[in-house]
């Protein structure tokens, strides 16, 4: 039937529309490589199926596949997992102060780019490592001859 036929073709047509708000998106920014290969495999496929006189169910497939490709996604879930245990490490760290904890915290929590994560927890490792020799140097500094 030519109007279900077109019916998904349109649904097919939003969800390539509906592409680069998607590709601009944490979730897909910030997802594993090989589920954002696989959207812009299905993305492809879609925009060749559009193109082509397909049939209804070479449409409602290709819509599937975009529809699977997209809800596979995982950079909201990767970036859910990432954030909590970076502020968990910056919080064990025990040589930086409460103001240098609280900025690093307050980046991380801003943070939507796993690699600014992880570059924020070697930041505060690097911080802590720079305070616990300052304390050292202090104290063998002024240590009583």
């Amino acid at each position: 039937c030519i109007r279900t036929r077109n019916k998904v073709m349109g649904k097919l047509e939003q969800f390539i529309n509906h592409a680069d708000s998607v590709e601009n998106s944490d979730n897909y920014r910030q997802a594993d490589d090989d589920k954002i290969i696989a959207y812009d495999d299905a993305l492809e496929h879609g925009q060749d199926i559009q193109k082509s006189n397909a049939t209804q169910n070479e449409a409602k497939q290709a819509l599937q596949q975009l529809i699977n490709a997209e809800t596979s996604l995982n950079g909201f879930e990767r970036l859910n997992h990432a954030r909590p245990r970076a502020l968990e490490y910056i919080k064990s760290l025990e040589k930086i102060n409460n103001a240098q904890k609280s900025a690093l915290e307050d980046k991380v929590t801003q943070s939507h780019d796993l690699l600014e994560l992880e570059h924020l927890v070697n930041e505060g490792t690097n911080l802590n490592d720079i305070m616990g020799e300052l304390a050292n140097a202090i104290v063998n500094n002024y240590a009583p001859t």
